[in-house]
């Protein structure tokens, strides 16, 4: 009998463990490309703050420049944090353009006023129309 109650404590445990690490909060950036045509965004990095960073940055790009095609109605996650909100700090610029017409430059400073949110879900989003 002794057994069975070790397995279900250590069950309770296991469960008790998973509902509390899965509360955990995430918020991601995405842009989104609503509009009818091709949209490319170009992404650039600030090497000096990807080098002297003490997090994990892996998803980032050696290169300076991440180019990224998006497709009418395909979307691009730019940054997703845990327990806090996307703070692009590894992001110097950002540049979308459709065909050859330039939609958008924007630095590291204006991103947090584009990217309208939805905090209690955790969701910042950049619609291109």
């Amino acid at each position: 009998m002794t057994n069975r109650k070790q397995i279900l404590f250590s069950s309770y445990l296991l469960l008790l463990v998973l509902l509390l690490a899965s509360c955990e909060r995430f918020s991601w950036a995405t842009i989104i490309n609503n509009s009818s045509n091709d949209v490319t965004v170009k992404i650039k990095y600030d090497q000096e703050y990807l080098q002297n960073a003490q997090e994990d940055r892996k998803y980032y790009t050696n290169d300076s420049i991440e180019i990224v095609y998006l497709k009418p109605d395909e979307e691009y996650t730019l940054e997703g944090n845990k327990r806090i909100k996307p703070n692009f700090k590894a992001i110097k610029e950002i540049e979308i353009y459709s065909s050859d017409t330039l939609l958008l430059k924007a630095k590291r400073a204006f991103l947090d006023e584009l990217f309208s949110t939805d905090e209690e879900k955790g969701i910042y989003e950049l619609n291109i129309k």
